[in-house]
């Protein structure tokens, strides 16, 4: 419990969704500059911490990145900085970005937790959260996932979004817990200064559910997966 994780962020995207106020850019061209100066960074700090117990991948869409990209990243993490005997290493990922062969670098990597950004598993709010996978896409890449082995899934999902029935949440819901994520994170919608929902909030075209709405689907959504085992360790995150 003493023992740091280390969080890289890999701040590239395929595409920039509409709520999203994390950075990243949607050129691939600068992967390689960005891999110079985190191998700098890397000799800067390692140095300051004696092991590591965890390593997170996150973004942006790491995923995005190729085999050369990926075991490169890797081999600058495990040369210069130290981990524990079995440290958990966890990589996002997009549904679109999983295949079968995705799936055996990940693990020859020494990935051994996936976690994954499905949002939702309704059609016409997958289009409008203008998501690159389909509801179909999704459920195909956790069949992929476990089929290659992985138990330690995450799995992402986003509530109380402009216009949301709430029926149409708890069905995304019940079908998720059906595949026995060991995490689900829930994360309700939040419309940040910058982003495009924020711009069509400001004209008009959107609106925010309101305080109530939002109470709602917090409680409902905690008193759901606490029913079914889960624990409601931190705010948007269930275990």
């Amino acid at each position: 419990m003493n023992r740091p994780g280390l969080y890289v962020h890999v701040p590239f995207c395929r595409t920039k969704c509409p709520y999203c106020d994390f950075y990243s850019v949607t050129s691939l061209s600068l992967v390689p500059a960005w891999l110079d100066a985190l191998q700098r960074e890397v000799l800067i700090y390692r140095d300051r911490f004696e092991s590591f117990d965890s390593l997170y991948l996150g973004g942006g869409t790491p995923t995005i990145l190729g085999s050369r990209e990926l075991t490169r990243l890797m081999g600058t993490l495990f040369q210069d900085f130290s981990f524990s005997r079995d440290p958990e290493i966890t990589i996002e990922a997009n549904p679109d970005d999983i295949t079968k062969e995705k799936m055996a670098l990940l693990r020859h990597l020494g990935f051994n937790r996936i976690s994954l950004g499905v949002q939702s598993l309704n059609e016409k709010e997958l289009q409008f959260l203008k998501r690159r996978h389909s509801a179909k896409q999704a459920e195909e890449a956790i069949e992929v996932i476990r089929a290659s082995g992985y138990t330690n899934l995450g799995i992402d999902l986003m509530y109380a979004l402009p216009g949301q029935d709430e029926s149409v949440w708890m069905a995304t819901l019940r079908r998720v817990v059906e595949y026995n994520p060991a995490h689900i994170s829930c994360y309700q919608m939040t419309i940040s200064e910058g982003t495009p929902f924020y711009r069509m909030l400001r004209q008009g075209r959107i609106q925010a559910p309101g305080e109530e709405r939002e109470r709602a689907f917090f409680l409902l959504t905690s008193a759901y997966l606490e029913e079914n085992g889960y624990v409601h360790y931190e705010i948007s995150n269930f275990a």
